[in-house]
């Protein structure tokens, strides 16, 4: 079974996307965290194939984080989301190791939901 987990400050956030992908991609295992913290809680020997977090959740730098999930997860594919998608956003995400950058409000099929799904059918080709 594949898995997201969904690292963002905001619980209303976390909430919502976690609905809306539940419905959309009803076969995943989908969990959130505040931060880091609790990510690493719930990763422990359950690392997630797919990251979606926020550039900077709960007052942390989520590129710092990114780093670090990157480094112990090689193989998890990490989408930062930001609310204000600038260039050097994007720049910066790519730089420490994130492999996708997308503003929050692009959650449709030509968004964030087609990227879930291109993620997980390339991960079953290989």
């Amino acid at each position: 079974m594949a898995s997201i987990m969904i690292i963002d400050n905001n619980a209303a956030f976390r909430q919502v996307l976690k609905e809306y992908l539940g419905k959309k991609l009803n076969e995943l295992a989908i969990d959130e965290a505040e931060g880091r913290e609790e990510f690493w809680t719930k990763a422990e020997g359950h690392p997630p194939r797919i990251v979606l977090m926020d550039i900077r959740p709960a007052g942390e730098n989520g590129l710092a984080l990114a780093e670090e999930i990157k480094a112990k997860y090689p193989d998890t594919i990490i989408v930062i989301l930001v609310t204000y998608d600038f260039p050097e956003y994007r720049k910066a995400a790519l730089e420490c190791g994130a492999d996708h950058c997308l503003p929050k409000d692009s959650l449709g099929n030509s968004g964030l939901l087609g990227l879930i799904q291109s993620i997980l059918k390339d991960q079953e080709a290989t």
